[in-house]
């Protein structure tokens, strides 16, 4: 991976969950959810011309990889670059209704009424009715 100095376009829709477009597109903290400011171990390669007065810095490239260590400056918590990069991980409506009504559980709405709208917004977002593959 290469990390670069591009302005973020504040316009665009091609941002993660966390509004994140750039370099942390796809970055968040296992941990704590933090999603604004890591700390990577990487290598800064450089060109350097030399010549008998000295060298001058020619710039270069900053890498770093999954394996690389990465720190969150929100919490502290440390892990590799993979730790730190959230999936999207496709779930069917039985998943998607199975964890909603865990939350509407947790916050006292579930009644029969609440049940089917559950199961409305789980097929919606899988993208298809339960019991079906899309």
């Amino acid at each position: 991976m290469t990390a670069t100095n591009k302005t973020p376009d504040y316009r665009s829709t091609d941002r993660d969950r966390n509004g994140n477009e750039n370099c942390l597109k796809g970055f968040e903290c296992p941990k704590c959810g933090h999603c604004r400011l890591f700390y990577i171990e990487a290598v800064r390669r450089l060109t350097v011309a030399l010549c008998d007065a000295g060298a001058t810095d020619e710039g270069g490239a900053t890498e770093y990889g999954g394996e690389s260590v990465c720190g969150c400056s929100g919490c502290g918590h440390s892990g590799t670059v993979s730790d730190f990069q959230f999936q999207k991980v496709p779930m069917n409506a039985e998943q998607i209704y199975e964890e909603l009504y865990a939350a509407a559980e947790e916050y006292g709405f579930v009644s029969d009424e609440a049940d089917e709208h559950l199961w409305c917004v789980a097929e919606s977002i899988a993208g298809h009715p339960r019991g079906v593959e899309g």
